[in-house]
């Protein structure tokens, strides 16, 4: 099963990737973690907005009924960050495998 990350999910790799203050580099590079994430920028009223500049990475946890949690990573920073988005923004996903364990 696949499903969005939660906050929770991103910040264990957050801290896996060096902490808020150096992820944002590391989460886009090719390395252990896999993810090497993208740039692609996001769209709000109908615009794309920093493409190439800033990769926002939706979460599954609501913030309220009409925003949620996003990660945010931006070129020339190290920095990873949580934002708030409203859910009309189309962000970019990265699902995650829910591994299922048996008795």
């Amino acid at each position: 099963n696949y499903r969005l990350p939660s906050k929770a999910d991103w910040q264990k790799m957050i801290d896996f990737c060096g902490g808020a203050a150096l992820a944002g580099f590391n989460l886009q590079v090719k390395a252990d973690h896999g993810l090497n994430l993208t740039l692609p920028g996001i769209v709000t009223g109908g615009q794309l907005r920093e493409q190439y500049t800033a990769g926002y990475y939706w979460s599954g946890d609501e913030a309220d009924e009409d925003s949620a949690w996003a990660l945010k990573v931006s070129a020339g920073s190290d920095k990873a960050e949580f934002v708030i988005l409203d859910k009309s923004s189309l962000a970019s996903v990265r699902l995650m495998l829910e591994f299922v364990y048996f008795r």
